[in-house]
């Protein structure tokens, strides 16, 4: 019976891992994205004024 609750366990860490992982990684490319359009258009900014 203890081997069902290692196994309940390890995937209930295995479905917290992979959401705080989606989050994480989710703030990261909007962070991403972001800084490009940032850098975008001071490029823009700077190359047309």
């Amino acid at each position: 019976m203890s081997d069902y609750i290692h196994y309940i366990i390890i995937l209930v860490l295995i479905v917290v891992g992979f959401l705080a992982i989606k989050k994480v990684a989710s703030c990261l490319i909007k962070s991403i994205i972001s800084i490009v359009v940032i850098a975008g258009i001071a490029l823009a900014w700077w190359y047309f004024s």
